[in-house]
């Protein structure tokens, strides 16, 4: 049933980004999963719940990541270096990933969204920024990350990863993710990982 459910929202957010939300049907979400429409109502009650399982499932798995990554033994500086080279390969060769962006981004941002979805994003959007600050401040105390405000750098961060995404689902097979060491640049000092925090990294692994 897992299996099921993944396959039918794997083609719905296709849908949903060629057509739209709103101009998106059931039939069309059926068609493209290459099953039937009786079928698919045994898995969802409607295209909004489809719609909101989607958007659930996707904030989980990236507040998921964000945390075991912010409560992982490392420095700062690899952490932030393991996000951003993750995110943007995953940004480059997973279509549905910056897909699920621009879903995220405009559920956030229209006044149609269900009262179950916008209390879903009240509730689970301000993870990934407290997980990143929470990192960026850990990196001032090591001297690895600039002397900015922690929550500052988390909204940078998170405005140039969904921005890229954003990037790629309007360019498709065009997009080519930027140098990280490009990004890098705007957080991290030239200062180097000390030989101690480096061992100590490797110790709690």
């Amino acid at each position: 049933m897992d299996e099921r459910r993944e396959t039918i929202m794997a083609a719905a957010v296709r849908v949903f980004s060629k057509k739209g939300f709103a101009a998106a049907k059931i039939s069309d979400i059926a068609t493209e999963a290459g099953i039937s429409q009786g079928l698919l109502y045994h898995y969802f009650a409607s295209k909004e719940d489809i719609h909101t399982t989607m958007i659930r499932t996707a904030l989980t798995r990236m507040n998921e990541a964000a945390l075991a990554l912010a409560a992982s033994p490392l420095p700062a500086r690899q952490k932030i270096e393991k996000a951003l080279v993750t995110l943007l390969g995953d940004i480059e060769t997973h279509e549905s990933f910056a897909q699920y962006v621009m879903l995220i981004a405009q559920a956030m941002l229209t006044d149609a969204a269900s009262g179950e979805l916008q209390e879903l994003l009240r509730a689970k959007r301000r993870v990934p920024y407290d997980a990143m600050a929470g990192i960026f401040a850990q990196g001032k105390r090591e001297g690895s990350v600039k002397d900015h405000d922690p929550e500052e750098m988390a909204v940078l961060f998170w405005t140039v990863v969904k921005g890229l995404a954003m990037h790629k689902a309007s360019w498709g097979e065009e997009y080519r993710s930027p140098d990280p060491r490009m990004l890098l640049e705007l957080f991290l000092t030239s200062q180097p990982i000390t030989d101690n925090n480096a061992q100590d990294g490797e110790n709690n692994e």
